[in-house]
């Protein structure tokens, strides 16, 4: 049996519950943000695992189906655009972090 240091002190604890009303929205919320059970398709496998298909009519686009596929291949401008304009500003970040700190930090291109 393990050793026990120190006991836990016995001290109350006030618990604030949240009105009602509040209760009601945050519930709402969590129901609204809820998948439609009606549209979302559920298939049962033979080893008892399921497959959840939360969008049966979509279909994957063009060149999906490979998992090591180039998702940026795939993906639109309207996405690509932001991720880079993103990236690079990090990367900017972190290169004068590093000088400032007084290391060197190479890129290649």
């Amino acid at each position: 049996m393990a050793d026990v240091d120190k006991s836990l002190p016995n001290v109350r604890q006030n618990i604030t519950v949240p009105p009602e009303e509040e209760q009601m929205e945050v519930e709402t919320m969590m129901q609204e943000s809820m998948p439609d059970p009606n549209s979302t398709e559920i298939t049962e496998n033979e080893d008892g695992s399921v497959d959840i298909n939360f969008e049966p009519g979509a279909e994957a686009p063009e060149g999906a189906d490979n998992h090591y596929a180039n998702l940026a291949s795939l993906l639109p401008d309207s996405i690509l655009e932001p991720l880079g304009s993103e990236l690079h500003m990090q990367t900017i970040q972190i290169t004068e972090n590093q000088e400032e700190n007084g290391n060197k930090l190479i890129l290649k291109d």
